[in-house]
C-alpha cells in the first residue's frame, strides 16, 4: 500500500467513526477516557440513560456495524480520538450541574435535555416523512413540538427548537424555507418545510385532528 493509499484509508476510517459519533450524538471525556451518549434502547422516555464506552469498545462497535470486512487498515482507538477532535466533541472532564459550566466541561444534565429534544424532533421529522407529507408550514411543526416540549419536560427554549429544525428535517431530505426564503401563502410570507423541487402550491394543510394524532403518536412512543 502506498503512502497516499494509507492516508486515504485512514481518512475513511475517521469519517466512518465520525458518522457513528454524529448518529449517537456522542462525545469524548478526556479525563475519563470514555465516549458518552444519551440513548434509549426502546425509544421510551423512561428507558433513556447514559452509555459510557471505552475507546476499544467503540472500535469493536464501529468495526462490527459501520465497516466492511475488507477495510484496508484496522480501526484503532486513535482514529476514534481523531474523529472526536475533528467534530469538536472532546471535553476535558465532566460534571452534573444545574448551572452553566465552562465550554471545555461536559455537563451531563445539560446534554440530557439537548439529546432528548433532538430525538423527539427526529421522531417528528420521520413521522411527517412516513405519512407522505411533502410540504407543510413550519408553524404546524412548532405547534406539535411545543406540546411535546411541555408534556415530555424537554426543557427546549424557543431558540433551541428553531435550531433543531435545520439539521433534523434536512437529514430527512427536507428543505427549510424561512427568513428571506419564506414562501407566499394566503397573502403573506410563511416559513415552510418541503422536499426539494416543490413549489408553494404543493404546501399541504394539516388539520387539527391530524396534528393531535401526530402529537399523541410521538408522546406515547416517548412517555
Amino acid at each position: 500500500m502506498t503512502k497516499d493509499e494509507k492516508l486515504a484509508a485512514k481518512y475513511h476510517l475517521v469519517d466512518k467513526v465520525g458518522e457513528w459519533l454524529v448518529k449517537k450524538d456522542a462525545s469524548y471525556i478526556a479525563c475519563d477516557g470514555l465516549i458518552v451518549f444519551y440513548s434509549s434502547l426502546t425509544g421510551r422516555l423512561s428507558d433513556f440513560r447514559w452509555y459510557k464506552l471505552s475507546l476499544p469498545e467503540v472500535v469493536r462497535v464501529v468495526n462490527a456495524t459501520e465497516l466492511q470486512a475488507d477495510t484496508l487498515l484496522p480501526l484503532k482507538p486513535e482514529h476514534v480520538l481523531t474523529a472526536c477532535q475533528e467534530l469538536e466533541r472532546v471535553y476535558e472532564m465532566s460534571c452534573s450541574s444545574p448551572h452553566a459550566v465552562s465550554d471545555h466541561i461536559f455537563n451531563f444534565l445539560d446534554h440530557e435535555h439537548n439529546d432528548l429534544a433532538m430525538q423527539v424532533m427526529q421522531a417528528l421529522a420521520r413521522m411527517m416523512f412516513s405519512k407522505g407529507y411533502k410540504a407543510f408550514r413550519r408553524a404546524c411543526m412548532t405547534d406539535i413540538y411545543l406540546k411535546l416540549n411541555v408534556a415530555l419536560s424537554l426543557g427546549a427554549s424557543p431558540n433551541k427548537i428553531a435550531d433543531l429544525y435545520w439539521p433534523v428535517f434536512m437529514a430527512q431530505g427536507y428543505e427549510i424555507r424561512s427568513r428571506e426564503n419564506r414562501v407566499q401563502l394566503e397573502g403573506r410570507k410563511q416559513a415552510v418545510i418541503m422536499l426539494g423541487g416543490l413549489l408553494p402550491r404543493h404546501v399541504e394543510y394539516i388539520p387539527e385532528a391530524e396534528k393531535d394524532a401526530i402529537y399523541y403518536d410521538i408522546y406515547n412512543a416517548f412517555k
